[in-house]
């Protein structure tokens, strides 16, 4: 998000139906996608992403586009009928298998570098193991990980999304971390820190990740 903070986004996992036709996904994302579901000004700043470390059965690609619009349900039904237009017009096409949601932001808006470059993210969705420690769990991500994640020096950035359809890749917390170094570099010097933040009483077990991608920017093109 490159410091910005909508109210929500639109994440989009997606992974190529037809292998050998990948070089045509990309160029219809690129050429006719995002142009069209950017066309009523719902969705903005549409960034996609590749999987830098792809692991079994994960997403190869990720999609997101910005919402600034204040009512999240209705951003939801502008975008059923706008994706009902494309689809009736033939322009949703079949190309990738593709799992998304839109998701409010939540938590602090002061935890973002504006002006500092994004060559990757670390992109990690859980669950609360434990639904009676749900505050306890975003007290701990907000006012412990996240300082212990800045302080490291390998993510600058970070954002935080509630889905309210938690379900396949996606759990109901998302968040996503902005770093100006490769993201495995960053990733592996994140996990560096453990057993220094385990000394410091600074690690829980609550959370139980659904998803975890290090991916790297490809649109728009620098």
């Amino acid at each position: 998000m490159e410091g910005r903070f909508p109210n929500a986004i639109l994440m989009a996992l997606a992974r190529p139906r037809y292998p050998d036709r990948e070089d045509e996904l990309n160029k219809w994302i690129d050429g006719t996608h995002f142009p069209d579901l950017q066309s009523t000004g719902l969705l903005t700043n549409a960034t996609r992403f590749v999987n830098v470390d792809p692991q079994p059965d994960q997403p190869k690609y990720v999609n997101i586009y910005e919402i600034y619009v204040e009512d999240v349900e209705e951003a939801r039904k502008s975008f059923a009928t706008l994706r009902a237009s494309l689809v009736d017009a033939g322009r949703m096409g079949d190309l990738s298998i593709t799992e998304w949601r839109i998701m409010p932001r939540i938590g602090s808006t002061s935890t973002a570098a504006a002006g500092k470059s994004v060559k990757g993210l670390l992109i990690n969705s859980q669950n609360c193991k434990d639904p009676a420690s749900e505050v306890e769990f975003s007290d701990w991500y907000s006012n412990v990980h996240i300082p212990d994640i800045f302080e490291s020096g390998f993510f600058h950035s970070a954002y935080r999304y509630e889905n309210d359809n938690p379900g396949g890749f996606f759990g109901k917390y998302l968040n996503v971390y902005e770093t100006d170094l490769d993201a495995v570099e960053a990733s592996n010097g994140v996990r560096s820190q453990r057993t220094k933040w385990e000394e410091m009483g600074h690690t829980n077990d609550l959370g139980q990740v659904t998803l975890r991608l290090l991916v790297r920017p490809m649109h728009p093109k620098s």
